[in-house]
């Protein structure tokens, strides 16, 4: 699958994607069988655990966009969906570790 933009060349780089081209090219790449690969690697890599809270990891968060569309492991974290939606901010404020045990 050829990829319109990578990285620092994504439009609105660090930004939330709103042009419509660019949304549709990430939902392209989310539902791509390279995407598929890389995202049991890392959940492999984290055994299947949330690297905030520690439950079982269901998604897969890009820690950065540099390499969007050609991450490293090393960009990737697996999260549950509760402190997944926390590291994006919704449904309150961003939260490291949204529900971890003290």
């Amino acid at each position: 699958m050829k990829l319109p933009w990578a990285g620092k060349n994504l439009p609105n780089y660090g930004q939330p994607r709103t042009n419509p081209a660019e949304r549709i090219a990430y939902t392209e790449y989310i539902r791509s069988p390279a995407w598929a690969e890389k995202r049991q690697q890392v959940i492999e890599r984290d055994s299947g655990r949330c690297q905030d809270c520690g439950g079982v990891g269901t998604q897969v968060h890009h820690l950065n966009y540099v390499r969007l569309f050609q991450e490293d492991l090393d960009d990737l974290v697996l999260l549950c969906a509760k402190c997944h939606r926390a590291r994006h901010g919704k449904h309150g404020r961003k939260v490291k570790n949204a529900h971890k045990k003290r």
